[in-house]
């Protein structure tokens, strides 16, 4: 069965440690390629289509095995090996010296081997996330120049480190974190938590800054100008592992996935004035900076009753400026300067006050965890948020801001669809219409 009309090529490592370039067909034709190669019941369609795919192309690797895999655009591949190396391949010339034919066929075929151009030295153990800073060169009139490829990549590794290094000039390597604590428990799980790993690596365009999310639970943003390089501004502090953080090259908001199972945003040039009439009235001059940090949704998980909610329109919690909560509990006015020299020194602390937030557990259900977050790359549906839990479950989000303080407002597919079919929406063009018809199918 020969099949084209290939969609995309992606790379996969797989669990040997081998890296291969992958052409799934179009899922239309290779259906009617199915139906026509079976003669005995061509009336049925099957509802799983499951296709045997071989590599258009492998990637070789030096003695190593890879563990992350990151596109600069077309034509580079970066991966991360468990040696501590970072290996880059050009893809562009030789996979489109292939014929276009399907990689799905009765005849076999030998893959084409695919030579890295750069193996570099960086970490001292295995490589676990990389990241593309997504900036032209400079040519030699130093301007930008935007037909060459990203010569800066960042990496973290298993040893702590946040390395960024240029791969026009290997041996310029800077080191822009490294937190090393003691190991106390022999467990994997337990290492990876105290050696201060990096478990997601995202940079964003907009704001010209690599954001991270370490072992702390906190979601960091590195700043990379000569200036200021490798200075770092805590953003929020969640109270569960974060595992992925995905940001857009159209908006500068930042999306999280948490182990709590929360799907939140964050944002670092979107602060907003917290206030509180109590607090004024004590103060009578107190405003406090806080970060803009909702939630889009929650997963919550009964073990009485086995029940598990997904929690929709949570109000946001006010952030300070280095992550934590902001306490917004009303106290009453003292009637006298001793009952207010008491509640100076007593437990509870004043309206507005920075405090660590606190969790009655430290340990949640494998189900409720939500695992990745993706943004549209399309500048039209820049606001639509993907999010994948570990119940299974797919959600797709339309994250738009309300306008004159009214707030956030959070919708879902049903309502891209709705909003594009409504006759009355004079706004939506024929073109926008089709988009949400796609989207929904």
């Amino acid at each position: 069965m020969a099949m084209t009309g290939v969609v995309m090529s992606k790379p996969i490592a797989l669990v040997d440690g081998s890296v291969g370039i992958y052409a799934p067909p179009d899922p239309t034709i290779a259906r009617s390629g199915l139906l026509r190669d079976s003669p005995k019941n061509p009336s049925s369609e099957p509802d799983v289509l499951l296709l045997n795919l071989k590599p258009r192309a492998r990637l070789l690797l030096p003695n190593t095995t890879c563990l992350t895999l990151e596109w600069a655009n077309h034509d580079a591949i970066a991966g991360g090996c468990t040696n501590g190396y970072i290996v880059i391949w050009h893809v562009l010339d030789v996979l489109t010296s292939v014929a276009s034919t399907s990689n799905v066929s009765t005849t076999p075929f030998e893959p084409i081997n695919i030579r890295p151009t750069h193996y570099i030295s960086l970490h001292a153990a295995p490589v676990r996330s990389l990241q593309w800073i997504r900036t032209p060169p400079l040519n030699q009139k130093g301007e930008p120049d935007t037909d060459q490829d990203p010569s800066f990549l960042a990496s973290t590794g298993y040893d702590g480190s946040l390395k960024l290094v240029d791969t026009d000039d290997i041996a310029s390597s800077a080191t822009l974190i490294h937190e090393r604590d003691p190991v106390m428990n022999s467990s994997y799980l337990r290492d990876l938590l105290s050696s201060g790993e990096t478990t997601s690596l995202a940079f964003s365009p907009t704001l010209g800054s690599l954001h991270l999310a370490d072992s702390d639970y906190s979601i960091k943003a590195i700043c990379l100008k000569p200036r200021d390089l490798g200075v770092s501004k805590k953003i929020l502090i969640q109270l569960g592992l974060l595992w992925q953080l995905a940001t857009s090259d159209l908006h500068s908001f930042i999306a999280y996935a948490g182990a709590d199972g929360v799907c939140g945003l964050a944002s670092m040039i979107r602060p907003q004035k917290y206030k509180s009439r109590a607090a004024l009235e004590l103060t009578r001059a107190w405003t406090h900076q806080t970060m803009w940090a909702p939630k889009v949704f929650q997963l919550d998980f009964s073990r009485n009753t086995g029940e598990l909610r997904m929690l929709d329109n949570i109000q946001p919690d006010p952030r300070s400026n280095d992550g934590t909560a902001v306490v917004n509990e009303v106290i009453a006015k003292p009637k006298s300067n001793k009952a207010k020299d008491s509640s100076r020194k007593g437990g509870k602390p004043r309206t507005g006050q920075v405090a660590q937030t606190n969790s009655p557990v430290g340990i949640w259900p494998p189900i409720v965890a939500v695992h990745c977050v993706s943004w549209c790359p399309s500048i039209r549906r820049a606001t639509i948020l993907a999010s994948g839990t570990g119940c299974g479950l797919v959600r797709v989000d339309a994250v738009e801001g309300g306008w004159h303080g009214k707030g956030m407002r959070f919708g879902g597919i049903d309502e891209l669809m709705d909003g594009a079919a409504d006759p009355n929406n004079q706004t939506a063009c024929k073109e926008e219409e089709d988009e949400y018809m796609d989207l929904g199918d």
